[in-house]
């Protein structure tokens, strides 16, 4: 059952004093699978007292997507030996390692399922109109605009903090001080990673802790001299 849009209702008694959403298109997990970007528009009712319903694929491009990585492909035979394999080359391939597992795992039924309903999430999210100041916006680089305009205006707003006066307060000491500010070390890092949680990931564009300490021995040195960078510059220039 795809989500509908357009409105909310399909069918309104003569006078609006029931309505209902009875009128829908049901797909397979297949079409769900080749078709991920699948809609469902609720149209203007005519002659009818049912709105008729079209069945579209979405063109919109918000741009690039983010890495997703599913933990049941460590599931597949050969996963374990080609990331070891690969690693290295990954980095400069830009993640090739997404086309490989789909091509993998096109016959495995458990992998359609997860896929199956990853899709159907990225579709109950995706915002196809936004309303600003009494006007709809359907087209993406309209939204995009007005929401970053929203949250900049939002943000940009000044409050006033009161600032305590004649209060002292405490301080660390020099060597508190020197200690606070070293650089990492490699123990430290790999603790850090192995108290996280398996299923979380550093960032929107990063691979799960799970995948992390799998192969800790092949992303060691990437994982350090990402960590090595945000010491020096304070932000994270590349991605882990």
């Amino acid at each position: 059952d795809l989500p509908l849009h357009g409105r909310r209702f399909t069918w309104c008694r003569v006078g609006g004093s029931s309505m209902s959403s009875i009128d829908r298109f049901l797909i397979s997990e297949f079409w769900s699978t080749e078709w991920p970007s699948s809609k469902q528009w609720c149209l203007d009712k005519e002659i009818s007292d049912h709105c008729p319903i079209m069945l579209c694929e979405s063109t919109q491009n918000w741009g690039p997507k983010s890495f997703r990585m599913l933990t049941c492909w460590k599931e597949i035979e050969g996963y374990h030996n080609f990331v070891k394999e690969h690693w290295k080359e990954l980095q400069v391939e830009g993640w090739g390692i997404i086309h490989w597992q789909k091509s993998r795992v096109k016959g495995d039924a458990n992998t359609k399922y997860f896929l199956g309903c990853i899709n159907k999430r990225r579709r109950n999210n995706e915002i196809l109109t936004l309303e600003m100041n009494d006007r709809k916006l359907y087209e993406v680089n309209e939204i995009k605009d007005a929401i970053v305009d929203h949250f900049q205006r939002h943000f940009a707003s000044r409050g006033n903090r009161p600032v305590p006066a004649n209060v002292e307060f405490k301080t660390i000491s020099n060597a508190d001080q020197e200690n606070l500010t070293r650089e990492f070390s490699e123990e430290e890092v790999r603790k850090a990673v192995w108290e996280c949680e398996s299923s979380k990931s550093p960032g929107p564009d990063g691979v799960s802790f799970e995948f992390v300490k799998e192969f800790w021995d092949e992303v060691k040195d990437d994982f350090y001299r990402v960590v090595a960078e945000f010491h020096s510059n304070g932000d994270f220039q590349d991605p882990i």
